[in-house]
């Protein structure tokens, strides 16, 4: 809303910031879970060094760099745009604990703490872990102040000040607190994120039932190295994306490979990571995610339903989603939004656009495949 207008508080929103006051809850209790299943001098390894990130940043695989450096951009955005007064920056915070802290990064350390308790590297995905709840609670106290101060209270760590008279987080991209921003930290991280939000995605277009699993999934990559970041998180995604153990594929277009690695891979693992489905070329759904990975996911049509219930559903969905664009598309173009609206109006409406854009990709998409 611009300054000095008045906000139209619907019951959505509230509801919405409700949903969000009880995500913040069980993200603390989970997080409180997993540190009291650490042994005793692991959970003092934790309390002593959770702040000192530069001592331990060589140990960290690319999600917990990732997600530092995630969480100290947004730090440093939120500091400079509540400098300048903008509390907008708040949906950013939301954003980012849904999709990135809550979503993504603790979901897997869940994942790692299920398959290996006990082991010696959940001591350093604990203090990520902690350290990002503490910033969060942090940056969330000036317009949450009674939740951030109770869950923070909550939190295992070193309290000298409440929140509201304790030190405001101090970070920079550059790495003057002793952590260096890792961009290719976090288009790796990002690459996984998407991997996982388009397979679910397929799900819930497709309405498949979440007792059903998906078999025979190839994805294919831009780089081996994006497939060997896929293929280290593959038993997590197989779990979040309701795919059959081990029937999950990665591989890198054979155009991609110099004449000396195809002659190496003839026998390696890589082509025998690819499927032979038995159907023909027509019974199988590619779809290509946009941003970073160069992913392609292909999955048997059989898999997913395919009947005329669907495709009135999904037209119907694509009918809303182009009124919507549409509406957004005319207040972009004019001249009297663009210029006379605050900066971040016009950066919101924007991402919106963008965000409907890729929903009504995703729904042509299964169009298609149906």
């Amino acid at each position: 809303v611009s300054p000095g207008q008045d906000i139209v508080l619907s019951n959505h929103e509230v509801e919405a910031n409700h949903h969000f006051c009880n995500k913040l809850w069980h993200m603390s209790r989970l997080i409180m879970l997993l540190f009291k299943s650490l042994s005793g001098p692991q959970q003092d390894e934790v309390k002593g060094g959770w702040e000192q990130i530069d001592e331990y940043e060589s140990q960290l695989g690319y999600p917990e760099r990732g997600f530092l450096s995630l969480l100290h951009k947004l730090i440093s955005d939120t500091t400079d745009r509540l400098h300048k007064l903008q509390i907008g920056v708040g949906r950013d915070i939301f954003v980012f604990s849904y999709d990135i802290f809550a979503g993504l990064y603790l979901e897997l350390s869940k994942f790692k703490f299920n398959e290996n308790p006990g082991a010696d590297y959940l001591v350093n995905v604990m203090k990520v872990v902690m350290y990002g709840m503490d910033r969060l609670m942090r940056i969330l106290h000036p317009y949450m102040p009674h939740i951030t101060e109770v869950i923070h209270q909550s939190l295992p760590i070193p309290r000298h000040f409440p929140l509201i008279n304790d030190k405001w987080p101090s970070v920079s991209v550059s790495g003057e607190d002793g952590f260096k921003h890792d961009e290719d930290a976090v288009k790796r991280l990002l690459t996984l994120k998407n991997l996982l939000g388009h397979i679910r995605g397929l799900r819930a277009i497709h309405q498949v039932k979440n007792s059903k699993l998906f078999t025979q999934i190839q994805v294919e990559a831009a780089t081996e190295q994006i497939c060997a970041d896929l293929r280290q998180e593959q038993q997590f995604i197989e779990k979040m994306c309701g795919i059959e153990k081990d029937d999950l594929r990665f591989h890198i277009p054979r155009h991609n490979l110099a004449k000396s690695q195809l002659d190496r891979n003839n026998s390696n693992s890589m082509e025998a990571d690819r499927y032979k489905y038995n159907g023909t070329a027509g019974s199988v759904m590619s779809s290509v995610l946009d941003g970073h990975g160069g992913l392609r996911v292909s999955i048997p049509k059989d898999q997913l339903q395919n009947s005329e219930m669907q495709k009135k559903r999904l037209s119907k969905q694509r009918q809303a989603l182009e009124k919507q664009i549409q509406v957004l598309e005319r207040k972009l173009s004019s001249l009297d939004f663009t210029e006379k609206a605050p900066p971040m109006k016009v950066e919101e409406a924007r991402e919106k656009h963008a965000r409907k854009s890729a929903e009504i990709a995703e729904v042509v998409r299964a169009l298609a495949s149906l």
